[in-house]
């Protein structure tokens, strides 16, 4: 919708020279959803090099060992590269 906005309305392209859908590749999306299709949505929208494992540490309002095993639930490459390899890069570790 927000590329057909931009491609369709000239306001739209006052301030951003490139459609929306290329600065996705920019966005990391946090994996911590409570839904199997949602997790395959955010992988699937940002790409398994753009999805990042988050506690949402302090707070406790979550179901963070659900949200991790839905991680699991990824096939190896993605899920390696959610639980931690994404982390590392981003962050140097």
């Amino acid at each position: 919708r927000m590329d057909q906005c931009f491609d369709n309305i000239p306001a739209c392209r006052e301030r951003i020279s490139v459609r929306p859908s290329e600065y996705l590749p920019r966005i990391y999306a946090d994996a911590v959803v409570f839904s199997p299709g949602v997790l395959e949505l955010c992988v699937k929208t940002f790409g398994a090099d753009n999805v990042i494992y988050g506690s949402d540490y302090p707070h406790t309002i979550g179901d963070m060992p659900g949200c991790l095993k839905r991680v699991d639930g990824l096939a190896a490459t993605a899920r390696d590269k959610v639980r931690g390899r994404n982390a590392q890069l981003v962050f140097g570790l």
